[in-house]
């Protein structure tokens, strides 16, 4: 479904992202881990046309997408969550809903409000308060709400960016779960993932990031079995 050929990116003279090549496949959770300042949020943001790629070919869907703008990539079928959740703080969290269907104002609004349901269903507790002021939420349920906001796009492709950071372990849990119930349902999710053990737990396949560079890859199963994952990544 995704694929990224030898990307380099690069922030004025510093380079960020070395000839990365990836795949993200169809109907598969793949995760990227890496230390901080791996490059792994580049990588996000380079798909998703936020930064430019200034070598390499980015691909979604067999169409290039490398110099596309973020909105025309979000119609396309991919969403992102970003790091540090990035909701509108004063905004209710239905208003951040709607905000999260905006490419789709003009389509009909009854498909939107089917669409507002589904998240809830998944999400309960933002029905609960989806006239509460977003920033007045805890961190987990700012999760939850990123993610419901990335849904409301319809994505084919989600990315994620360290959907676990700052959260309680019990509510790790819940978010994953709730990953692997859209998985189940088709979903192909891509998430960039520091805490190595919740990535390789819970992907198909697996991609370590070192320097800019893919230093590793492979199924998640024989990353966890890999010497040098076990050392440097899981302790």
């Amino acid at each position: 479904m995704l694929r990224v050929e030898k990307v380099s990116t690069f922030y004025g003279n510093i380079q960020a992202l070395r000839d990365v090549t990836l795949r993200a496949r169809r109907g598969r959770i793949t995760t990227i881990i890496g230390a901080n300042g791996a490059g792994k949020t580049t990588l996000l943001r380079t798909i998703l046309g936020l930064t430019q790629a200034r070598h390499g070919h980015v691909f979604f869907e067999d169409e290039e997408i490398t110099k596309l703008p973020p909105e025309r990539i979000v119609r396309m079928g991919i969403s992102q969550v970003p790091q540090g959740r990035q909701i509108f703080s004063e905004l209710s969290v239905e208003d951040n809903l709607q905000l999260g269907a905006y490419v789709r104002r003009f389509k009909d609004r009854a498909e939107i409000q089917r669409d507002k349901e589904f998240v809830f269903e998944l999400f309960p507790v933002l029905y609960d308060r989806r006239r509460q002021t977003a920033g007045t939420l805890s961190g987990g349920e700012q999760q939850m709400l990123a993610i419901a906001r990335a849904l409301m796009s319809r994505p084919k492709l989600l990315l994620l960016d360290e959907p676990s950071m700052g959260l309680a372990p019990k509510v790790i849990q819940s978010i994953f779960k709730t990953l692997f119930e859209l998985h189940e349902k088709g979903l192909t999710i891509l998430i960039v993932e520091q805490d190595a053990k919740i990535a390789l737990e819970a992907s198909d396949y697996c991609y370590v990031m070192r320097t800019g560079k893919i230093a590793l890859e492979g199924s998640a199963k024989e990353l966890l079995e890999n010497e040098e994952v076990k050392r440097i990544y899981l302790g």
